[in-house]
């Protein structure tokens, strides 16, 4: 079992909470019929019936940046093959997978390996990625995870969040296919999908994984989404360790007569509580944002944009904060008249306005 992490500080695209760390597998070795496999081992044995090369004792096998030990392999250069058990593991620049066994066609590129455990490295993630299959099989250009378990913590502290499905398909440069997964958020399931596609293609949506003093462990995750051709928007679900649980929207829209324009409102439930004394400074927040552009004939132009954020502190107990701004601009043929308000005001734990 993978266990997480009190120091991770990940991000990454989810094709994936989740997805684009399979692209490591996508640099596994590719065998050209001029290339060669290097191996030692301390024991070397042809077999002729079988027309197999047996390695025994401390076996290495080197192709392309990859070496894969283990405790015996059969090597069958005529099928273009070789089966490795016993302490297996493959090592390569950015990868270091365990297993209890592997077999690898380097004629076709199809592997498959048994009882897969280890850690990837991703472009854009700056902390490995960690996971555990039953079985990891296919080739490069399809290939399945059955039984995976997968997260960014390591192994060796507390884990926050993990994935867990029946089966992970994956069709580089196309999309991703989960069937029967779970997320779990402190090994709690919060999300169960009896199946999902999700395209490499585009990025529809993206979780953001890390730490960090003032949130604690973090899960952000964004949906974006294309109502019309002129709406667009994102949908947002985010935990934190020590908030909480933000939900809420970001919609973007642009009005023919007047420009774009934007909402976004977010709610947030649960509790700050400080590592140093252990005093709990908040409860609940939301948040409200409106923004417009305005357009009058070919003369005046503006924007509007009003917010407004309450929250309730356990300790002080509710503050409220809400601020508007409008700028426009008058143009005739010779002149142009600039125009700004803005307005503020504060009540609760502490009061004012402007």
């Amino acid at each position: 079992e993978i266990d997480g992490s009190s120091g991770v500080r990940s991000r990454f695209v989810i094709s994936a909470i989740l997805f684009i760390f399979f692209f490591p597998l996508l640099s596994a070795p590719v065998f050209a019929e001029e290339e060669e496999i290097f191996f030692k081992s301390d024991y070397q044995q042809q077999i002729q019936d079988e027309q197999v090369l047996l390695l025994q004792g401390n076996v290495e096998v080197h192709f392309r940046d990859v070496v894969i030990f283990a405790d015996e392999v059969r090597l069958n250069d005529e099928k273009n093959e070789f089966f490795g058990v016993g302490n297996v593991r493959l090592q390569g620049a950015d990868r270091d997978i365990f297993a209890s066994s592997v077999w690898y066609n380097y004629g076709r590129d199809d592997f498959d390996m048994r009882n897969a455990r280890g850690s990837l490295l991703v472009p854009n993630v700056s902390e490995p990625v960690w996971f555990e299959a039953d079985r990891l099989r296919g080739n490069l250009d399809d290939y399945k995870l059955i039984n995976s378990r997968l997260t960014t913590c390591r192994p060796d502290e507390h884990r926050e969040y993990h994935i867990e499905a029946r089966s992970v398909k994956v069709l580089p440069g196309n999309k991703v296919i989960l069937r029967n997964g779970y997320m779990f958020i402190m090994n709690v399931p919060i999300l169960w999908f009896p199946y999902w596609a999700y395209s490499l293609a585009e990025t529809l949506w993206t979780v953001d994984v890390g730490k960090d003093n003032f949130n604690g462990v973090y899960v952000k995750t964004r949906y974006n989404y294309l109502a019309e051709e002129l709406i667009t928007g994102v949908l947002i679900m985010e935990y934190y360790s020590r908030r909480g649980v933000r939900v809420g929207a970001e919609h973007r829209y642009v009005l023919p007569r007047h420009g774009p324009g934007s909402v976004t409102c977010s709610y947030t439930y649960g509790t700050f509580r400080n590592t140093t004394d252990g005093t709990v400074t908040h409860a609940g927040e939301y948040d409200l944002k409106v923004a417009q552009a305005v357009l009058f004939g070919s003369r005046f132009n503006g924007n509007i944009s009003f917010s407004t954020t309450s929250s309730y502190n356990i300790l002080r107990g509710r503050a409220n904060n809400t601020s508007g701004s409008f700028t426009g601009n008058y143009n005739t043929a010779g002149t142009r008249t600039t125009m700004s308000f803005n307005g503020t005001t504060q009540s609760g734990a502490s009061q004012s306005s402007n």
